[in-house]
């Protein structure tokens, strides 16, 4: 009836509700009511005629309403509608950005051995380092070592990094026989610069293109790390590596850190100091690959909630990531648009096989090339 509705529209249910779900003004709010008002008006028109009477038509001061709360939900829930839109936009702190190179120990001369690395980086047109030094749209150059590293680049090479951290490794829980591990350390002990870091191998990576900014993009759209794959890990024995670690995940299918997206936060620290804990038991069991601790960093994957995406070997770019997969490892399942009309299976299957066999041996031209 007219008298119930009447009842649920002075009262706060429907009303309330919609308001605070759709953060409407107070004004629209007075509109709402009189529209509901009006249209009880016509329903009992149905019953007692038109038009209705003149007092119908006026707000009815005798009725208790109950709006104020709508206005003080609304106060108390959202004042982005009160707000200029570009004050809206920047209430997201944004992310610090930059690119990492660890060089750990004082045996290595870090300034000669990170320097067309970092020459690279600066000498791309990256649309992140367009900006200037103190907008925190820039990124920036890191040198993380440990005292004695970060104590070569000090003294000799200041200016070619834009931070220069120092890691102490003595928190770190790794076995200490081979350094080129104590890369997770950056990640377990939560001291990367950037809250966005590219972390790549100090003497051995170039970039190429600005599409290096594409792995900022990813960590920023939710990944928390971001690496290429490799084949193939193979087990170091004194004096040679092999055979390959057959037995290992697909058959030696490890992440590539030697270019790692990261964000600095608790899942990837976790990650980190999981694949810690595995790569001290593969060091305590003898299992030594040539992968280093990229087999443990593959395997914390399984254990850890971390946000991982493979990259495109082209971020990545070395024999390993791209022709050593197509070569090292079988090819299980073809997929191809194969014509089957008035073929039997068996030369389907045979044809298949051919061109597998012609496509991998052309992948001998390319390992001539000078890379390792």
């Amino acid at each position: 009836s007219s008298s119930h509705l009447a009842q649920a529209v002075s009262g706060k249910t429907c009303v309330a509700v919609w308001s605070r779900t759709n953060r409407v003004h107070p004004q629209l709010t007075m509109s709402l009511l009189f529209l509901v008002r009006m249209s009880l008006l016509c329903c009992r028109s149905l019953v007692s005629g038109w038009p209705p009477p003149q007092s119908d038509l006026s707000w009815d001061a005798s009725v208790d309403y109950d709006i104020s709360f709508l206005q003080l939900d609304i106060s108390q829930t959202d004042q982005r509608s009160e707000r200029p839109r570009s004050e809206v936009q920047t209430q997201r702190a944004r992310p610090s950005t930059g690119f990492v190179f660890v060089g750990l120990g004082g045996s290595y001369d870090w300034c000669q051995q990170s320097f067309h690395a970092v020459a690279a980086v600066m000498n791309t047109s990256l649309t992140c380092r367009s900006h200037a030094v103190t907008d925190s749209r820039y990124c920036k150059i890191a040198f993380v070592g440990d005292a004695d590293g970060a104590a070569i680049v000090n003294a000799n090479c200041r200016n070619q990094f834009e931070v220069v951290s120092v890691l102490d490794l003595a928190e770190c829980l790794l076995v200490k026989a081979d350094l080129r591990p104590a890369k997770m350390c950056v990640r377990s002990l939560e001291a990367a610069p950037f809250d966005y870091n590219i972390q790549m191998d100090i003497g051995d990576t170039l970039v190429l293109g600005s599409e290096i900014e594409q792995i900022f993009d990813a960590l920023d759209q939710g990944f928390e790390m971001v690496a290429a794959m490799e084949c193939c890990s193979d087990i170091v024995s004194p004096g040679s590596y092999g055979p390959r670690a057959s037995e290992n995940l697909l058959g030696g299918w490890v992440m590539q850190t030697g270019v790692l997206g990261f964000r600095k936060c608790p899942l990837v620290k976790e990650h980190a100091s999981l694949a810690i804990q595995l790569y001290n038991q593969q060091v305590a069991h003898g299992e030594i690959f040539s992968d280093g601790e990229q087999s443990a960093e593959t395997l914390a994957l399984s254990q850890t909630r971390v946000r991982f995406v493979p990259l495109p070997p082209g971020f990545n770019f070395r024999k390993f990531t791209s022709i050593s997969p197509l070569k090292l490892l079988p090819a299980v399942v073809a997929h191809w648009k194969y014509e089957s009309e008035n073929k039997t299976h068996a030369q389907l299957m045979s044809e298949t096989a051919n061109l597998t066999s012609v496509f991998q041996a052309h992948l001998v031209d390319f390992e001539k090339l000078p890379w390792r």
